[in-house]
C-alpha cells in the first residue's frame, strides 16, 4: 500500500464510520464508537498527509543538492579542460621552437597524453565524447 492509498483508505473509513453512526441512536455506545473510530481515522489521515509533505520536501531538497553538485562538477570539469588545453598549447609552442628531436618526441608523447586526458575528463564530468562537447 502506498502512502496515498493509505491516506485515501483512512478518509474512506472515516466517512463510512460517520455514515454508520447515523444508524444508531445518538448517545448509544455503538454511536459513540463509530464517531470515535471516524475521528481516529481522520487523525491518522492527517498524520499521513504530514508525513507525505515531509517526504516531498526532503525529495525536493535532495534534487536541489544534486543540481548544485552537478553544476559544481561541470564548472570544475570545464576549468580542468581549460587548463589542459592551455598546457597543450604551451607544449605545441615549445615544439615549434625546438630543434632537438628527442625533446620533440617527449613533447609529442605529452601532447598525446593531454589529448587523452581531455577526452577522459569529458567522459567523467559530462558523460560526453569530445565531438558531443563541441556541439554544445
Amino acid at each position: 500500500m502506498t502512502l496515498d492509498e493509505a491516506i485515501k483508505h483512512c478518509e474512506e473509513a472515516a466517512e463510512k464510520q460517520e455514515r454508520a453512526s447515523s444508524f444508531w441512536q445518538k448517545g448509544s455506545k455503538t454511536y459513540k464508537n463509530c464517531l470515535e473510530c471516524a475521528k481516529e481515522h481522520r487523525q491518522l489521515a492527517a498524520w499521513l498527509k504530514e508525513l507525505k509533505a515531509y517526504r516531498d520536501k526532503s525529495q525536493e531538497r535532495e534534487s536541489c543538492d544534486e543540481i548544485w553538485e552537478r553544476a559544481y562538477k561541470e564548472r570544475e570539469g570545464k576549468k580542468h579542460r581549460e587548463e589542459a588545453i592551455k598546457a597543450l598549447k604551451e607544449i605545441r609552442d615549445m615544439m615549434m621552437n625546438s630543434d632537438d628531436w628527442e625533446s620533440m618526441r617527449r613533447l609529442i608523447d605529452a601532447v598525446t597524453m593531454g589529448a587523452f586526458a581531455i577526452a577522459r575528463l569529458n567522459e567523467i564530468d559530462y558523460g560526453k565524447t569530445e565531438s558531443e562537447d563541441k556541439n554544445d
